[in-house]
């Protein structure tokens, strides 16, 4: 009768304990299944900023290579600007005269 009732008594908690061992199961699952994608948006994350910093050394490299193209440019619109024949004041004053004097 002991043995019949502990039997009883043990098939009872073997139904109990089944569907919480699956409620177990299925969280640990759920557990790694988040786990694994909370590391790929990890690894994503890192992949996209290591591109746009790779990107912004490019941009800035490009934006230098410019700055030094308009600087050079520059210097050298204003070296054509210097070495451009000018007239003296004294040959104008001379030209305006002689204009007046005919």
């Amino acid at each position: 009768e002991m043995n019949r009732h502990l039997e009883t008594k043990l098939k009872e908690s073997e139904g109990k304990f089944l569907p919480l061992k699956q409620k177990y199961d299925t969280l640990q699952q759920l557990t790694e299944d988040m786990k694994r994608s909370a590391d790929e948006l990890e690894y994503e994350k890192n992949r996209q900023i290591s591109y746009l910093e790779n990107e912004n050394l490019q941009c800035l490299g490009e934006l230098k290579l410019k700055k030094k193209e308009i600087q050079s440019l520059k210097v050298e619109r204003n070296t054509e600007i210097y070495d451009e024949p000018t007239e003296d004041i004294g040959s104008i004053i001379s030209m305006k005269l002689s204009s007046l004097e005919c």
